[in-house]
């Protein structure tokens, strides 16, 4: 079976994605070209609405693709999501799709997994994420009342959160979270995806203490793309699972 996993900008490929015959990053909303290139299955993942256009811009392109070819099979995804926890959901479709699973079956069942993702962190740019509305509004008011950091947890309208005020601990605040979510989850993932913006070491430190707590078998590590890195500012640090 032949199929492509597009991504939009907001996320930053591993060495493995990079290489496999299965990832494309698309840029500047190229989907409709990045489609008619592809001869079989295409699946779209893109960031929230809330973050951005580009679910709006996949479904239109898809939408003008079946127009001329309805034979086609092309399946757009709103992750719910942005940066690693867009990659989390890219990752789990390519999963159900390299164990041979059926394309509507492994649509739906990502759809599910989107349903319970969690994704938790600290991020450090309120003015842009405000003003995309990104964040929710009560999130936005805490945030410059206390000009300070915010433990942050996405929702499932898309947005982020606030979830309490960070102290300077955020490794462990992000880990006291998680731990939580991830004890509340019927089917416990094994993955966990950690995107960083400025500082590597903090995210391997992230990582080391969410498998030591969660017991994930698997753990991405990967730098903020360009894109996500202006919406995440320099101190941002997000696990999705």
């Amino acid at each position: 079976m032949r199929y492509m996993i597009f991504c939009d900008e907001g996320v930053t490929l591993t060495a493995a994605e990079l290489l496999s015959p299965h990832f494309v990053q698309v840029k500047n909303q190229r989907f409709a070209e990045a489609i008619a290139r592809q001869n079989g299955d295409v699946y779209i993942v893109t960031m929230s609405p809330a973050f951005s256009e580009d679910y709006e811009a996949a479904c239109r392109a898809r939408e003008d693709a079946l127009e001329r070819h309805p034979e086609r099979s092309i399946f757009v995804l709103d992750s719910r999501t942005a940066f690693g926890g867009e990659l989390a959901v890219a990752r789990r479709l390519y999963d159900f799709l390299r164990s041979g699973m059926a394309p509507e079956q492994a649509v739906m069942e990502t759809q599910n997994y989107i349903e319970s993702l969690s994704t938790i962190g600290v991020l450090d740019r309120r003015d842009v994420l405000r003003e995309k509305r990104a964040v929710s509004r009560a999130g936005s008011r805490l945030r410059a009342h206390f000009a300070a950091r915010l433990l942050m947890e996405g929702g499932q309208d898309g947005r982020l959160h606030v979830k309490g005020r960070s102290r300077g601990t955020e490794t462990e605040e992000i880990c006291r979270l998680a731990s939580r979510r991830y004890a509340q989850r019927r089917e416990k993932p094994k993955r966990c995806v950690i995107t960083y913006s400025g500082c590597p070491e903090r995210a391997r430190e992230l990582g080391k203490k969410l498998k030591s707590l969660c017991g994930f078998q698997e753990l991405v590590i990967v730098p903020a793309e360009r894109r996500a890195a202006r919406y995440m500012g320099s101190g941002t640090l997000m696990a999705a699972f």
